[in-house]
């Protein structure tokens, strides 16, 4: 699977396919964690916002709020996974977290 992927691909991918995509898309490796529905979710939310030109600078620091004050943690101390997007901020919050 490659990062033209379209997001419809997603709902025939196997896990594998779907750890690849992550892989490309967030140039880091997907979470054990996170189920096969879950990746697909993440990975159609990031593949839609690229293709829209991302997330506006505002709804990047609303994220980066969110997260500071339910970690207690400063935003910049978030270490962001590729582009910053719902997905990768939740990944981000996830490793950070106590």
């Amino acid at each position: 699977m490659t990062k033209t992927s379209d997001v419809a691909d997603l709902a025939a991918m196997g896990r594998s396919d779907l750890v690849t995509l992550w892989q490309q898309l967030f140039d880091q490796p997907a979470p054990a964690m996170l189920s096969q529905p879950f990746l697909r979710r993440f990975i159609a939310f990031e593949m839609q916002s690229r293709r829209q030109g991302g997330l506006l600078r505002q709804v990047k620091a609303t994220l980066g709020k969110g997260f500071e004050k339910k970690l207690g943690l400063p935003a910049q101390s978030l270490k962001l996974v590729g582009a910053c997007c719902a997905g990768a901020t939740m990944t981000a919050a996830c490793r950070a977290a106590p």
